[in-house]
């Protein structure tokens, strides 16, 4: 038997689900997102290079939002133990001496880190990047590797054949996103937050949702996913 559909308002969109789901997405609101489960973690890393294989992460950005809507921020500079290099500095306005004088341990971040993503769904712009990067810290460390799911806004993006993928820095730009701060983890993760609410607003049939695990191989993810579903 088919079941009997309705519509579901959230902001400026509406969606047609049966009157069970319907029931359901009120009860819970914010808590799911339509198929995003909450809470979410906004997350940026700066690094010392590209090269997963000879760079490091020098400092980690995070905003959370949780399921009361409170938002809570992370962030570290991470302590390494060669001079970063002068173009990551001029890019970063990060310096050595911030990294030795104000950095913290690789294991000791990443393990309060775990905790502060734990549960969460965590969205990054180019997530690849920053995941590839986080999986490396993890095992340098001997940190376990986070199970998180993640979503990628750059993917996203790239997805939604009316927008074009771009960095962070031309987005923010587009859309009158507030970003004085470019290529510092805490800023940017706040400007991907921002470029997150504004798709999740107008594209949500656009989002693609995949495993921790799955995001730091060499696996291509290609087509979207239906609202809720994911790349397991």
């Amino acid at each position: 038997m088919n079941e009997k559909m309705d519509v579901f308002r959230s902001g400026k969109m509406c969606f047609m689900v049966s009157r069970k789901r319907v029931a359901a997405l009120s009860q819970v609101g914010v808590k799911r997102k339509l198929g995003v489960p909450g809470p979410w973690v906004w997350i940026d890393f700066e690094t010392t290079g590209f090269d997963i294989q000879k760079n490091d992460i020098i400092e980690i950005g995070a905003v959370k939002r949780g399921l009361d809507g409170r938002e809570e921020v992370f962030q570290k500079l991470i302590r390494i133990s060669y001079r970063c290099p002068y173009h990551i500095s001029k890019l970063t306005h990060i310096t050595n001496d911030m990294l030795q004088r104000c950095g913290e341990p690789l294991k000791e971040s990443l393990m309060a880190l775990m905790g502060f993503i734990k549960g969460a769904t965590l969205i990054a712009h180019n997530a690849r990047f920053d995941m590839r990067f986080l999986k490396k810290a993890c095992e340098k460390a001997d940190v376990p590797c986070p199970d998180n799911h993640v979503i990628c806004t750059y993917k996203w993006i790239s997805n939604t054949p009316e927008l074009k993928p771009h960095s962070l820095t031309v987005l923010s730009e587009r859309y009158g996103i507030q970003h004085s701060d470019a290529h510092r983890a805490l800023s940017d993760a706040k400007a991907t937050q921002s470029l997150y609410d504004m798709l999740h607003d107008h594209y949500l049939e656009r989002v693609m949702i995949v495993r921790f695990d799955w995001i730091t191989t060499d696996r291509v993810y290609k087509e979207p996913v239906s609202v809720g579903q994911r790349h397991d």
